[in-house]
């Protein structure tokens, strides 16, 4: 018969570290088994164990550049508070480096902001268009929005975001920005569309508006400036992808879309 369990011993030494240097992961990796397939003296086994060991080292030590990217503004800011504001290289997905987007960083607000392409759109010759409220991109030659960030990426910093902001700036020449005078109205105010294909426009729910920061956009046969900015805590609302203007069919109208950043938060 066993008898019964003796008292506890004292507590062993403590054994090695764990460590993360490419050394170390290899040796994780080894397993007997000579020149097989996938063991030991494998070369694409080994190519693997050392892009996680770099992915590893990237997202503790993030610089900012091209082979060491950040996840976002906010990571790079936390891990190098000295660094000043500036272009710098992202990762949000986490991928290869290859695919890491250059991005405006407001290192002391943590801020990333993403880039337009292009930054200005003029279009002139309005009256040839279908009146009433138009989208850019059903203007002749028109298109949608774009920015220096492809989909994905985008994706991903949507979802590693609490809030987004954007500024816009329209050039204006016998286009109504915001307010018309003539007849004490915003109806004819311009529209905005977000990339979660929601209206933006003075009227309805506040939730689906935009703030007028400045409207000179009030005589006729002169060019004027408005400047509007979008502010969402629902990150995946912007960018702004389209934006329309009220074309009148009769006069000339010009404008000059001066797209700004996007920030994410």
């Amino acid at each position: 018969r066993r008898g019964s369990p003796g008292m506890v011993g004292p507590p062993g030494e403590a054994g090695p570290a764990a460590s993360f240097s490419p050394q170390a992961m290899m040796m994780m990796f080894r397993q007997p088994g000579g020149g097989q397939k996938g063991y030991q003296g494998d070369a694409p086994a080994k190519d693997d164990v050392l892009e996680i060991t770099k992915l590893i080292q990237s997202m503790a030590e993030p610089k900012g550049t091209k082979e060491a990217p950040a996840r976002t503004c906010k990571h790079l800011a936390e891990a190098y508070p000295e660094l000043t504001d500036g272009e710098y290289w992202i990762d949000p997905n986490l991928g290869n480096s290859k695919d890491a987007i250059l991005v405006n960083c407001k290192i002391t607000s943590g801020h990333t902001c993403i880039i337009p392409k292009p930054e200005t759109v003029r279009r002139s010759n309005l009256y040839r268009e279908v009146q009433g409220h138009t989208w850019l991109s059903e203007m002749n030659a028109g298109s949608m929005l774009t920015y220096k960030m492809d989909k994905v990426q985008l994706n991903f910093l949507q979802l590693l975001s609490e809030e987004a902001t954007q500024q816009i700036t329209l050039g204006c020449y016998n286009n109504v920005a915001y307010y018309n005078s003539d007849n004490s109205t915003s109806d004819y105010a311009v529209r905005f569309l977000t990339s979660d294909d929601r209206e933006l426009s003075p009227h309805g729910s506040s939730k689906f508006t935009y703030s007028t920061i400045s409207d000179s956009c009030q005589t006729q046969n002169e060019w004027g400036e408005a400047v509007f900015e979008i502010t969402s805590r629902r990150s995946g609302r912007l960018p702004i992808k389209d934006f329309a203007t009220y074309v009148s069919g009769e006069m000339s109208q010009e404008f000059e879309l001066g797209i700004g950043e996007v920030c994410f938060h």
